[in-house]
């Protein structure tokens, strides 16, 4: 552990007295920049009162949120958070038997229903129509591409892949490595561009998208290209 992770650390278990604390994020899994911040999830098993989320603690941006134990459903708890965390305060094994619950469950299939996939599937097609209805307006454009760009992403594993998506850091070699065409396709929507060929590039990932849950008839139409 290294000596700032040591000093934060010892300022929450001496500010909060929690049973356990999980750093999660880059930090964790070894992937953070110079100036990533520090997430942490702090296990009690009485209420903690953390004034605001996120604050500056010695000199470092830290994010603390807290979980009362016992946990009952370790995905709908902890969302993706679990997923490459490190105990980094466990005195009673506590949080290190959660991160040993998790892992299988993150490997699992997603399996999401019906109607998850059509959420889904109608989310990132109202962006593509935003895209489509605002190729004049940069500003209008950009924000519905910031969105699509996301659910692109973390589609490519929930939809084509039946996976729990990884973060940017990792989806994006992960993607890269297995799905050049896909990747490709994601290159073009963050590059320099015109939004006409931002705007194709992202009516060929809704089209691959629509078309692996076409058949549940899921789809309220799919755009075409201009």
């Amino acid at each position: 552990m290294s000596e700032k992770l040591s000093q934060l650390v010892r300022h929450l278990v001496e500010t909060y007295h929690p049973k356990a604390i999980i750093l999660h994020g880059s930090r964790a899994r070894g992937t953070e920049r110079p100036h990533s911040d520090w997430d942490f999830m702090l296990l009690s098993d009485v209420p903690i009162h953390v004034e605001t989320v996120r604050n500056s603690i010695l000199d470092e941006n830290v994010e603390v949120k807290v979980f009362l134990l016992p946990v009952e459903k370790i995905i709908k708890t902890f969302g993706e958070k679990l997923r490459g965390g490190k105990a980094v305060y466990d005195p009673e094994g506590i949080a290190a038997e959660l991160l040993r619950q998790a892992e299988p469950l993150y490997e699992a299939p997603l399996n999401l229903s019906s109607a998850q996939r059509r959420a889904q599937i109608l989310h990132i097609q109202g962006r593509l129509y935003g895209m489509k209805e605002t190729i004049e307006n940069a500003e209008l454009f950009f924000d519905y591409l910031g969105d699509f760009y996301k659910y692109a992403m973390n589609l490519w594993f929930e939809t084509l892949h039946n996976m729990r998506p990884l973060p940017p850091t990792e989806a994006l070699p992960y993607i890269h490595a297995r799905d050049p065409k896909y990747y490709g396709l994601l290159r073009i929507l963050s590059s320099a561009v015109s939004n006409r060929e931002k705007l194709d590039a992202a009516e060929k990932i809704y089209n691959r998208l629509a078309g692996k849950v076409a058949g549940e008839g899921v789809l309220l139409g799919e755009p075409n290209s201009e």
